[in-house]
């Protein structure tokens, strides 16, 4: 927050919004900086840089064009402080000069803020994951907002559109939206002042966000967005500004429809109520203000990660049905960005595309997205994203009952081969921006279809272009039966629960004098290729032929073995949080082990992460692990049926059918570009 608020100051005086307090664009602005810092030092000789600097913030929050930004309600600087050598530390560098011309070496002229986003991002890898932070890139938030806003203007009128940003980050969407607000006033009223234009558009544009640092960054950027716009040189001779961005869990403060008035507000004694029993909110009534309202246009960048806190992702499985299994964030947001539009209201967003693919994602597909009218659905992991590791996609569509309607879907065929010089100049985005709309199109990169709503109600979603999804249509109409209905079940034939104890190299435990009878080969997805199980690993199988628990008393190498490592297979946990002794498990056991599937002589397995369809037979005597599921088929199967199911499954066929519906794991790793 302190290295944020020195570049506010720093970009606020590289601007000529303020007379110098750190440094400035030149030599002369340094030396009067420096100037003002002594005087300082002078009149109060008992205060140090960590003072100056408080000083500096303080008369800043006084100004009424900066101080939503600056004042305690709003940054964080007033509760934490580093030491006065932090603070001298802070000065110095910004105050670095370059030998040669004696300027500053760091400056913040023209009117771009994009910079400060970066700058967060930058900052912290920690906050970064945690906080899964990622600009939006300017050619993608432009072309949302086409998709969004500009019809919205078109159906509701300029004065009545509201836009939000439920999750803003530091505000591209938001800056977006007030420029070409502000356009739009400038074009329908010419003659009227443009203070007056610039204070409608600021009002129409709203932003939340759970991070407080990527808020004050939002609102000083759209603070100097203003001040550009009007044309105001003096931060102490603009007006008080007040962007509609706050700090507040777009998830968790939710409005029920019982608790909408018919004018879509929610009493301000409700809200408290209401939104206290969740957690305290630094500005309750801001929220109340932002969150207590529905809007004519949704747009946003959610973020893509899992939850990690337990009372959280409970209180998102009991608010939202779209937040099933192992959901990650993208399927609630989808869920919430829906929900905030008002009726008809305009919803655009770029998301991680896992949910089309993975099983969590299913209950957002079937139950949650037909109640809404789906527009239009873009397969962007072909296209190059600066940063987006993830393979994403872009959702349109209006909060309204979509029954009969068709969906465009854009439809990737073929990535970017290489990494453009420039992303919104790269060929596959210029062939989806320019040909997004022409159903039938059949271009180099993209194809663009129509999508019934029974096409939109099933998952998963196929977003393969060049014909891929009506071929998958051929093949599932001229099976005659399926895998699933010769199955007893899918699934995994064990889980340890701490591999690392109950495993060895091969070799290892025999030489160790194990007993022979509960040692076993150990295989895991990396050891089925080629039709083969290869292991290299030995696993302890504390279990008898009829998998029941062994006794390790009467397996003194076994007993031998495992003893020091009984503390940390006691610690295992159990369904419920107890650990094994709290449990009354036998600490030797494993996790999990499905009794009719273990005893099975012969299964056929494969690997749940693999660049290939590898299923390989399996005869009773080996231990799989999770990442090796195991196809257990009906007991009037034979052994020759089994290996015959093998020819099929091994199949180009079956390879292709599964590059269509399984979810393509790989490039999640942020601040690398989307998979080329």
């Amino acid at each position: 927050a302190w290295v944020l608020s020195v570049v506010f100051v720093r970009t606020l005086e590289d601007r000529g919004l303020i007379d110098p307090r750190i440094a400035g664009p030149d030599e002369r602005r340094l030396v009067s900086a420096r100037d003002r810092e002594a005087t300082f030092v002078q009149v109060t000789p008992f205060l140090g840089p960590r003072e100056y600097l408080l000083a500096v913030f303080r008369e800043l929050a006084h100004l009424p064009g900066a101080r939503e930004v600056f004042d305690a309600r709003h940054n964080p600087i007033w509760v934490l402080a580093p030491s006065s050598e932090g603070a001298r530390a802070l000065l110095d560098f910004f105050q670095q000069v370059d030998g040669a011309t004696g300027a500053p070496v760091f400056t913040f002229l023209g009117t771009e803020t994009r910079f400060l986003g970066d700058l967060y991002q930058d900052l912290s890898e920690t906050v970064r994951k945690r906080y899964a932070l990622l600009q939006t890139p300017d050619f993608v938030e432009k072309f949302i907002l086409e998709q969004t806003l500009a019809p919205a203007i078109e159906e509701f009128g300029l004065a009545e559109v509201k836009l939000i940003d439920p999750t803003c980050g530091s505000g591209h969407f938001l800056l977006g939206a007030f420029r070409d607000l502000l356009a739009a006033w400038q074009q329908q009223e010419p003659t009227t002042p443009i203070e007056e234009l610039a204070r409608r558009a600021l009002d129409q544009v709203y932003g939340v966000d759970i991070n407080p640092y990527a808020v004050a960054i939002a609102r000083f950027r759209l603070v100097l967005a203003v001040l550009d716009a009007v044309g105001i040189t003096r931060l102490d001779k603009a007006p008080a500004l007040r962007p509609h961005v706050v700090v507040a869990d777009s998830l968790l403060h939710r409005l029920k429809e019982q608790q909408l008035r018919l004018s879509g507000q929610l009493s301000m004694d409700e809200w408290a109520s209401w939104g206290d029993a969740l957690f305290r909110l630094a500005e309750p009534g801001a929220v109340a203000e932002v969150l207590g309202r529905r809007y004519h246009a949704v747009v946003g960048n959610p973020p893509y990660i899992t939850e990690k806190d337990a009372t959280k992702r409970k209180q998102y499985r009991d608010t939202y049905e779209s937040a099933a299994g192992l959901f990650t964030l993208a399927a609630p947001f989808t869920e919430r960005f829906f929900d905030l539009a008002v009726d008809a209201g305009f919803v655009g967003l770029i998301n991680s595309n896992a949910w089309t693919k993975r099983d969590f994602g299913r209950t957002l597909i079937e139950k949650v997205l037909p109640r809404f009218e789906i527009q239009k659905v873009v397969d962007t992991a072909g296209c190059y994203l600066p940063g987006h590791g993830t393979p994403t996609l872009l959702l349109f569509g209006r909060n309204r009952s979509g029954a009969g309607s068709a969906a465009i879907t854009v439809l990737g065929k073929r990535g970017e081969q290489r990494v453009p010089s420039d992303p919104a100049t790269a060929p596959v985005w210029v062939e989806l921006t320019e040909h997004n709309d022409e159903v039938g199109y059949e271009g180099q990169y993209v194809s663009v279809e129509s999508a019934s709503r029974a096409d939109l109600k099933q998952h998963p979603w196929i977003l393969t272009g060049g014909g891929a999804s009506a071929f998958l249509r051929v093949l599932t109409e001229s099976a005659s039966s399926t895998l699933g209905s010769g199955c007893d079940s899918v699934g995994f034939m064990c889980i340890t629960k701490q591999d690392d104890a109950l495993t060895r190299p091969v070799g290892v435990l025999t030489r160790r004098r194990v007993e022979a009878d509960v040692i076993r080969p150990f295989v895991t997805g990396q050891d089925l290729r080629d039709w083969r199980a290869d292991p290299v690993m030995d696993a302890i199988f504390p279990y008898d032929k009829a998998i029941s628990t062994i006794d390790i008393n009467t397996r003194p190498g076994l007993r031998r073995e495992l003893l020091p490592l009984r503390s940390t297979l006691e610690d295992r946990k159990v369904f419920g949080g107890k650990n094994y002794r709290e449990a009354g498990k036998h600490w030797w056991e494993y996790g999990q082990i499905p009794i009719e599937r273990a005893k099975r002589p012969f299964t056929v397995a494969f690997a749940y992460v693999a660049t290939h369809n590898n299923f390989v037979f399996v005869r009773r005597g080996m231990v799989l692990n999770q990442h090796a599921p195991i196809i257990t088929l009906q007991a009037r199967f034979s052994e020759s049926d089994h290996q015959a199911l093998l020819g099929y499954l091994n199949s180009s066929t079956v390879g292709f059918w599964c590059r269509l519906v399984m979810f393509p794991k790989g490039g999640d790793q942020v601040g690398e570009g989307a998979r080329l």
